[in-house]
């Protein structure tokens, strides 16, 4: 006994803390949460029990009930570079990115002691088998089919890790230096090319469609003019049916006329143009005075 504390009364204050603490404890370990896209893996003496997919609060057996693993379902993304050897014999690397999600926890986890490695591994080989069969050149432009390619060989696989394989993305091919400045010359020859093609090919659009609208146009002059001869004969055709719709003027007079009409327009056009000279055909007899008019209307050109 020291200052009345006695040596029972020390052993049932240690013991209440310790029972305090067992009780809090236990406490702890009856509550657990999970978040969304979460599945806990809850085992009891080792063996699976339960899985719970719910966010939330959750209540186990303090103890005996254990969390063996939280497994998340949401996108999920490795990467990795490889080397791999094309069909004409080069050695390359290759960034990869692989998307997966996680469908199976269960599978995932008691499964595959390393699903994710595996993984990687399984998409490894596929990819150097697809590539195997292709040119350095050809992984540039194929790598969206290269991916769809490799995850129709890997999905098998992945199903037995419990993942599903979303998306394979291949980035751009490393050469050694010498090959990628090669090929990069090829590359920009090619654009050149292919700058080239596109600048004829507008070149070749524009001469043929200056060459359809030219055809047009004449297509189209070529019709005015018809349709303005055919007008004047029209006009002359009515001026003789007028003239001997009366009766007082024979059709030889009224040709003879519309004929001098004709001659007066073509005069008329002389003297609006001033460069050109007309000679009747059959001067009459007064033909050396029309001829004088002609080269004075001629030479005096338009007013």
């Amino acid at each position: 006994m020291m200052d009345g504390i006695t040596l029972s009364t020390i052993f049932q204050a240690a013991a209440g803390l310790a029972a305090g603490g067992v009780g809090i404890t236990a406490l702890a370990k009856t509550f657990y949460t999970t978040g969304p896209k979460e599945t806990a893996l809850v085992t009891r003496l080792g063996k699976l029990i339960h899985r719970v997919d719910d966010p939330g609060l959750h209540v186990k057996v303090p103890f005996i009930d254990q969390i063996a693993k939280r497994v998340g379902q949401e996108l999920q993304q490795v990467t990795e570079t490889l080397e791999s050897k094309t069909a004409d014999d080069l050695f390359v690397k290759l960034p990869i990115s692989i998307q997966f999600e996680v469908t199976d926890p269960e599978r995932f986890h008691f499964g595959n002691s390393k699903p994710i490695d595996n993984l990687k591994r399984s998409v490894s080989a596929a990819v150097r088998t697809v590539t195997s069969g292709k040119q350095f050149q050809e992984l540039y432009g194929d790598r969206d089919e290269i991916g769809s390619t490799v995850i129709e060989h890997v999905q098998s696989d992945a199903a037995d890790y419990g993942i599903y394989v979303k998306r394979i993305i291949i980035d751009e091919p490393q050469a050694p230096a010498e090959v990628q400045n090669a090929f990069n010359e090829v590359r920009a020859s090619e654009r050149l090319k292919a700058a080239a093609q596109n600048k004829a090919d507008a070149h070749a659009i524009e001469v043929v469609a200056k060459a359809r609208a030219d055809a047009e146009a004449q297509k189209l002059a070529g019709t005015g003019a018809a349709d303005f001869r055919k007008a004047i004969l029209d006009g002359y055709k009515t001026q003789i049916e007028d003239l001997t719709k009366e009766g007082t003027v024979t059709k030889d007079e009224a040709l003879r006329i519309v004929e001098r009409s004709m001659e007066l327009d073509a005069l008329r056009e002389v003297a609006e143009r001033g460069n050109l000279i007309i000679t009747p055909e059959r001067l009459s007899s007064g033909g050396l005075a029309e001829v004088q008019t002609l080269r004075q209307l001629a030479t005096k050109g338009p007013a």
